[in-house]
């Protein structure tokens, strides 16, 4: 669609001043996208702020996460690309923090939800009989009407609670929960502790890739952002863990981990600043076996230079940890993760 504009506080037509200090509005975005849509890409620009804040933009009908979408210090324009799921009455919320700021929001796309496979062509009939000498044939019986085919795959898959393959482990189930707009771990009252599980740290694990091998894990990526009261350096970011069996005969030992502070001669996977919602590329990123504490990042080798000697080993699970790293008050919030080109899209209310 062509990018067309849908607030602008600036400008009286538009019949909404500037944001004013934890002031909440309602955007309605009925008349840019059809009644099929079910999340928006937009620009979003702040413009003359009066000091440092943030806004939050979540769906209408659902608590207002504890996320960011766009962070200013002073008056100069920032702006940022942010993808919001639509809500009730297919609008959105927009939420500012902290001072005031003017708004400004261009609608550049939409996304719907993929539709069903057709189902498979019946059988064809029998033919006729043969008909005596010189005789035409009688005409053969009409076939039956073929099954109706299985739904095709869709490439979004909306994950509302943590019963299937994606949950809590059982001992971590008090450290992370489901909210309208994400998996959101802790908050942990101190981070860097590594003691008990779900009040330092907590693991969610994903078992649909377990007993593929790592050559079947083609792309992994994740979407997901972190806060804490004091600055980590990035450790507190959530870290990603492969874990596979130890050797050909499938015994258990071995994992690779991912993480985002430890990206420095990759740009594209080293953007951890906290309060930022971040795409991390696992599988174009580097990686260290065996070394959950990151104790030789310098040594860490990409993701693919794995795959020649442990490719063909079997995926036991795949897990993401956060806490038992940094940061006093340590909250992550973990929005979506795509897999061999399945995204999985985690909210409660979605």
């Amino acid at each position: 669609m062509t990018p067309e504009r849908v607030l602008d506080t600036r400008e009286a037509v538009y019949k909404q001043p500037a944001l004013t200090s934890g002031q909440d509005i309602t955007l309605s975005l009925t008349k840019y996208v059809p009644n099929t849509a079910v999340a928006v890409a937009l620009n979003l620009t702040v413009v003359d702020g009066t000091g440092r804040s943030y806004l939050t933009l979540y769906p209408t009908g659902i608590t207002k996460p504890f996320v960011s979408s766009i962070n200013w210090s002073d008056a100069e324009a920032v702006a940022n690309s942010v993808v919001v799921k639509l809500g009730t009455n297919q609008s959105i919320n927009i939420f500012n923090n902290n001072q005031t700021v003017n708004v400004v929001i261009d609608i550049s796309g939409y996304y719907v939800n993929a539709s069903a496979g057709a189902g498979a062509a019946g059988p064809a009939g029998p033919a006729g009989a043969d008909g005596e000498d010189g005789a035409q044939g009688d005409k053969g019986d009409k076939g039956d009407k073929g099954d109706k085919g299985d739904q095709g795959p869709s490439s979004i898959v909306q994950v509302k609670d943590l019963n299937g393959d994606w949950k809590a482990r059982a001992t971590d189930v008090a450290g992370l929960k489901m909210t309208g707009d994400g998996i959101q771990f802790g908050p942990f009252a101190d981070g860097g502790e590594c003691d008990d599980d779900g009040l330092d740290y907590a693991r969610l694990d994903y078992s649909g890739m377990n007993g593929k091998t790592l050559n079947d894990l083609k792309s992994l990526v994740y979407h997901a952002m972190y806060v804490a009261d004091t600055d980590t350096g990035g450790v507190g970011s959530p870290t990603v863990r492969v874990f596979f069996s130890g050797d050909e005969n499938g015994a258990s030992g071995n994992r690779l981990t991912f993480s985002p502070n430890t990206q420095t001669n990759h740009s594209f996977n080293y953007d951890d600043e906290q309060g930022e919602m971040h795409e991390w590329v696992v599988t174009s990123g580097t990686v260290r076996l065996n070394d959950d504490p990151g104790n030789n990042p310098a040594g860490e080798l990409p993701w693919a230079s794995f795959m020649a000697t442990y490719g063909n080993r079997t995926i036991e699970n795949i897990n993401v940890l956060n806490g038992c790293q940094a940061g006093i008050n340590l909250t992550s919030l973990i929005r979506r993760f795509e897999i061999n080109g399945t995204t999985y899209q985690f909210g409660a209310t979605g």
